[in-house]
């Protein structure tokens, strides 16, 4: 792991704890206010403000497999087929290249406490 020393960015740090700090207050607000609207439109698709168009909630074409295997074992059973598929070995990758696998790995930007 390499390491540098910020002690010279020391006010960026603390704007940038209480920016964050904002941000997830804000965040939280929002969420709430979303699922108070979501409650609101039920099962449609679409709502209006004044007839003006303000929000859509559309299926995205992603399938929830887990909740309908759940909700549905039975018929999750009939349409389980095996699925064979070809993918990189990255734990025989990393251990043979290191460096290699080091550099294709992302990364997150993490505030330590």
């Amino acid at each position: 792991m390499t390491t540098t020393d910020l002690t010279d960015l020391a006010a960026v740090i603390a704007a940038y704890d209480q920016a964050r700090a904002e941000a997830d207050k804000w965040t939280k607000s929002a969420e709430v206010l979303r699922k108070r609207i979501e409650e609101a439109m039920g099962q449609a698709e679409e709502a209006t403000v004044a007839g003006l168009p303000a929000f859509t909630w559309r299926r995205t074409g992603a399938f929830n497999a887990r909740r309908f295997t759940t909700d549905h074992p039975d018929l999750a059973t009939k349409y389980t087929r095996p699925v064979t598929r070809e993918e990189l070995d990255t734990e025989a990758l990393a251990a043979e290249h290191t460096d290699l696998f080091t550099a294709y790995r992302g990364r997150r930007f993490l505030r330590e406490a």
